[in-house]
C-alpha cells in the first residue's frame, strides 16, 4: 500500500491496519502509537474501526487526573509505581471516558530533572540578558520584559519521573504493568 508523501500518517493508519488484519486473519489488535495519534479524532477513529489502542500520554493533564495522590502524598512517588485515573476525551456527542495507566520510575525522574534544570537555565539566562530572547519552555514574555514562568516550572517538576499511557482496554483485560509493557515493545 502507498500514499503520497504529503498525507499526514493519522489518515492513512486506519487503511493500513484494515489491510494487515483481513491479509494476515487477525480478529483482535492492539494498536501501540506514541503520543503523536493521541487527538481524540485519531482514538476515535481508531476505536470505531474495531480496533483497540495504547498510546503514550502528553503530561499536561496529569496535575488534574492525580490530584488525589498530590493532595495526599505530594511529589512522593516510588520506583516502580503506577497509578490509573480515567480522562474524558472529545467532546460532545464524541466525548468518551479513556483509562489513564501512569508510570513514575526513578530513572526518568533523574533524566527530566536534569533536562529542566537546563531549561530552567536557559530561561533564566534569557531573562537575565545573557542570551538573546527566543523560545524557551520556562520563559515568560510580557511586552519587552521576561522572567522565568514558575508556575510552569513547578508543574514540571511535580511532574518529573512521571510517563503516562492512554488506552481502551479494560483493567479486566490488561494490567497496568501489561499496559506499559506493550508500549515498551514499541
Amino acid at each position: 500500500m502507498c500514499f503520497e508523501g504529503n498525507k499526514a500518517e493519522t489518515t492513512t493508519i486506519l487503511p493500513v491496519l484494515t489491510a494487515f488484519q483481513e491479509r494476515h486473519g487477525i480478529t483482535d489488535m492492539v494498536v501501540v502509537a506514541d503520543a503523536g495519534m493521541l487527538s481524540a479524532g485519531n482514538l476515535q477513529a481508531i476505536e470505531d474501526a474495531g480496533f483497540k489502542f495504547i498510546v503514550g500520554s502528553r503530561l499536561s493533564k496529569a496535575p488534574y487526573d492525580l490530584q488525589e495522590h498530590f493532595d495526599t502524598k505530594g511529589n512522593k512517588f516510588s520506583n516502580g509505581q503506577i497509578l490509573e485515573s480515567a480522562r474524558v476525551t472529545g467532546t460532545g456527542k464524541n466525548a468518551r471516558e479513556r483509562r489513564v495507566v501512569y508510570h513514575w520510575s526513578f530513572k526518568r525522574f533523574r533524566r527530566d530533572n536534569q533536562n529542566i534544570n537546563h531549561m530552567e537555565r536557559r530561561a533564566m539566562d534569557i531573562a537575565e540578558g545573557k542570551i538573546p530572547v527566543r523560545k524557551a519552555r520556562f520563559l515568560s514574555v510580557t511586552g519587552s520584559k521576561t522572567s522565568v514562568a514558575k508556575s510552569t516550572l513547578e508543574r514540571a517538576r511535580q511532574l518529573a519521573g512521571l510517563k503516562g499511557y492512554v488506552t481502551n482496554i479494560s483493567q479486566d483485560a490488561m494490567s497496568g504493568n501489561e499496559i506499559i509493557g506493550s508500549y515498551h515493545d514499541l
